[in-house]
């Protein structure tokens, strides 16, 4: 791998006094603060001191390693784009997920509150449970996961479905704030709106007998971090309610 890249926080505010508040309208207030190194004054916005949204892109990336720490991402919108033999972790909750023109990656996630939408991306994994799951126009994929409405997939082939089988250090909370329930996601079947080849196959098949973390590896530095079916949060999650039932 060609380097790792960790949660971004670059943002900071160490070199001025700063201080955020709407006008009596309810609308953003220029600020003026001093400036210590030329001692003058700085006009200051509120959308100024908004930490940047370079954790929610990924883009052109070539042989990385990416990692968005929990808490990074915090239920905002994800975006991935052109990226080619990468391993993205993204440990958090999101709104949604956009993966456009992707090759030879593997993306995993945590639970994705609305829409996952997988375009143009060719010999990849994902690791992720969503609202909604579709793909179009992609080729040999394998997912680890699902959704809560029927996963879709639209002029695509040779596409994989199988149990999520994530598991790391808070995602019983990223559940929750996603408003996803662990049990009620569908993982074993897919709606192809393309009609079956002409030998009568069909363009997905369900995971059977494959070993999820030769398709998932593991990133050691991550706390309680595994992709082994055994230790999956939704396998855990499902087995105390039957248990308790």
């Amino acid at each position: 791998m060609g380097g790792v890249k960790s949660r971004l926080t670059c943002f900071s505010l160490n070199n001025f006094n700063c201080w955020s508040r709407r006008s009596e309208h309810g609308l953003p207030e220029a600020i003026c603060t001093d400036d210590d190194t030329t001692g003058g004054q700085i006009k200051m916005y509120s959308w100024d001191v908004r930490p940047k949204l370079q954790n929610q892109r990924i883009e052109r990336e070539l042989d990385m390693v990416i990692v968005r720490e929990p808490g990074s991402i915090n239920g905002e919108q994800i975006i991935i784009e052109n990226c080619r033999n990468c391993k993205i972790y993204i440990l958090d909750h999101s709104a949604a997920i956009n993966i456009d023109d992707c090759e030879d990656c593997i993306i995993i996630t945590g639970p994705v509150k609305g829409s996952i939408f997988l375009r143009d991306t060719s010999n990849s994994t994902l690791c992720s449970v969503s609202g909604q799951l579709r793909l179009r126009d992609c080729k040999q994929i394998h997912i680890f996961g699902g959704s809560e409405s029927e996963p879709i997939i639209e002029a695509s082939m040779d596409v994989y479905i199988g149990p999520y089988t994530l598991n790391y250090n808070g995602i019983d909370s990223h559940f929750k704030l996603a408003l996803l329930y662990p049990d009620k996601l569908v993982t074993e079947t897919m709606y192809d709106f393309t009609p079956p080849n002409g030998d009568g196959s069909l363009n997905w098949k369900p995971i059977s007998g494959l070993n999820a973390p030769k398709y998932l590896p593991t990133i050691g530095s991550l706390a309680g971090f595994s992709t082994d079916e055994s230790n999956s949060f939704v396998r855990q999650y499902t087995q105390r309610l039957q248990f308790s039932s």
